[in-house]
């Protein structure tokens, strides 16, 4: 099995993100005479009133408030802002729909006083902060050890990656009807594991289902879609286990039970009391034959080569369809031209979408980028409706108004053959790749080339027509007809 995995590159930026949190915390609060502005701490007392009465909650006293944090209800902090300290002021405010039952969707007034600003007072950044926020002498030294801590977090997390598109891949390959029985076994497996897990917390299961609102059934029906995977998981890897021989010796089962208990906080003996060997030997057999798998997986960087490679096929296919066309005046071959063209401006929309979405998550995006993907597909879909309608309305003008002769030779046909093998092998090439990394972007460049494999043949067979069209009457239906074809 083959996957892509990141290599982990710093950027002086991402270590300016990661000393952000230390510049963070050396900030102090610097009292000014000022308007207050975003970003300040405005320190406020304020009491609220429902139809001039005060309501319960709504008062409070010296209140540090940083305006523009979100902290409090809509509208208050931005009608702070350009307040000054001994100002006094009434706040009208509508509370949420969704607030607290009492307060949801009323129109109070909050009285406000200010009574102090604070801007944040920034540290410089140099040697002697590094000393006083690390353990490092100097600055270089502090920043060196953030990046190699960046290096080593995104290094994790790609093994990570890796490892989950392998087993994905693992996962995909098997072919195997899973009875709900097997389904409703993996279940209470996870149940018990996690009452284990709220045990070591000091928690019941109970107790958790009372404080989140919700009955045993819902907790088993949000956990479902994950045994069903858990299950297909272990199918796959048992196979292995049993294909490769995977034996557990007796060290090696103590060994999990002495991890387990240090694990759950709890005894050995507790271990073996709440698990039988067994089941232990099955997972350590699972985890064996998961390791085997990954450690016999190969590293590749199938997603970037390949849309790297529809690049160059789609350059390479206008410039050849393009200058056929000229050259036969061929309307097919012309609207071929712009259909690779658009290819070609397809591929590397996917290109860029593709090294964007490999990019780790961040503070703006902290589920990551994989929306770059979902907007070139839907892009690429637009370009091709784009061009199909140039390609209509230019037909509809060869066919009923005017058109200089077709003129077709035997490298036109060559050239769409051509295009026609590529076209085959590149979108089956396409799919695979966009089907093993669950690629949108990919499966869109896919869809260009298949469309070039039905609009190549269409247009083989209308030079075929014309070109036949020599051997017909002049100015016979049929002569008209064959001449008509390539539009």
């Amino acid at each position: 099995l083959t996957a892509a995995k990141d290599v982990a590159k710093v950027t002086d930026k991402d270590v300016d993100e990661e000393l952000k949190p230390y510049i963070d915390r050396a900030t102090r609060l610097v009292s000014v005479d000022r308007a207050a502005q975003n970003g300040d701490t405005v320190v406020i007392d304020f009491e609220g009133f429902d139809n001039g009465e005060a309501f319960e909650g709504g008062k409070g006293e010296n209140y540090d408030l940083k305006l523009g944090s979100g902290s409090f209800v809509p509208g208050f902090e931005e009608q702070l802002v350009c307040t000054k300290a001994g100002d006094e002021k009434d706040l009208d405010i509508s509370f949420p729909e969704n607030y607290h039952p009492g307060l949801a969707g009323k129109a109070v007034v909050f009285h406000v006083k200010v009574k102090e600003v604070k801007e944040p007072q920034a540290p410089v950044v140099d040697d002697e902060f590094a000393k006083d926020v690390s353990e490092f002498e100097n600055l270089a030294d502090f920043r060196k050890s953030l990046a190699d801590r960046i290096t080593e977090r995104r290094t994790k997390q790609a093994e990570a990656d890796f490892d989950n598109q392998i087993m994905e891949q693992l996962v995909e390959n098997m072919e195997c009807e899973i009875p709900d029985g097997m389904v409703d076994v993996q279940l209470d497996r996870m149940m018990e594991n996690y009452a284990m897990e709220l045990q070591s917390q000091g928690f019941s299961m109970e107790d958790y289902q009372k404080m989140m609102g919700v009955s045993g059934d819902v907790i088993r029906d949000s956990a479902r879609p994950s045994a069903l995977r858990q299950v297909q998981m272990q199918l796959a890897l048992t196979a292995v286990a049993d294909a490769e021989n995977i034996e557990i010796s007796d060290d090696e089962l103590e060994a999990e039970v002495n991890r387990l208990a240090e694990q759950y906080k709890i005894k050995p003996e507790q271990v073996k009391a709440a698990v039988n060997d067994a089941d232990l030997i099955r997972d350590l057999r699972l985890r064996k034959a998961s390791d085997l798998v990954i450690a016999e997986a190969k590293v590749g960087k199938a997603k970037k080569k390949a849309a790297a490679s529809s690049v160059l096929w789609s350059a390479l296919l206008t410039v050849i369809k393009l200058v056929a066309g000229i050259s036969t005046n061929s309307l097919g071959l012309l609207s071929e031209a712009l259909h690779s063209t658009l290819d070609f401006v397809a591929a590397g929309i996917t290109c860029l979408a593709v090294r964007i979405s490999a990019q780790p998550a961040d503070e703006r995006h902290p589920y990551g980028h994989g929306k770059a993907e979902s907007l070139a597909a839907l892009a690429e879909t637009v370009l091709l409706l784009v061009t199909c309608a140039w390609i209509i309305i230019e037909a509809l003008e060869r066919l009923f108004f005017s058109a200089g002769p077709v003129e077709p030779s035997w490298w036109a046909f060559a050239v769409v053959i051509i295009s026609l093998a590529v076209d085959i092998s590149r979108s089956a090439m396409l799919r695979r790749v966009a089907r093993e990394h669950k690629s949108q972007a990919l499966e869109a460049d896919a869809m260009h080339f298949t469309t070039d494999i039905w609009s190549s043949a269409v247009v083989l067979a209308g030079l075929t027509c014309v070109g036949l069209a020599s051997f017909a009457e002049p100015d016979s239906l049929l002569y008209h007809a064959l001449t008509k074809a390539d539009a």
